[in-house]
């Protein structure tokens, strides 16, 4: 039986007319071997600012798949933070290298 990864639909909108600003943020934690899909959805009018913030900590073969969609806004600026925590990251020296 397939298990579906849990899917989390945040919406934000300007409500009312006029200018305006909008700050959203969130924040979710990845346990190991998890994963969660997220949707933003920002409808806002053409005089509106829109700033937000995605910041995820995700643990050792955990997956995050986020996806956003934007419509209208006077300036728009999404910010995407990822944590990866008990990841091992290899890098190679240059001077152990060989040029052939």
């Amino acid at each position: 039986m397939w298990n579906p990864p849990p899917l989390v639909v945040v919406l934000l909108a300007q409500l009312g007319d006029g200018p305006g600003h909008t700050n959203g943020v969130v924040e979710a934690q990845i346990g190991r071997n998890a994963q969660l899909d997220l949707v933003l959805l920002q409808r806002e009018r053409d005089e509106h600012f829109h700033v937000s913030n995605v910041a995820c900590r995700i643990e050792r073969d955990g997956r995050l798949r986020a996806h956003t969609l934007t419509t209208g806004g006077a300036l728009v600026r999404n910010d995407l933070d990822v944590l990866l925590a008990d990841c091992l990251l290899y890098t190679s020296d240059a001077a152990d290298e060989e040029d052939s």
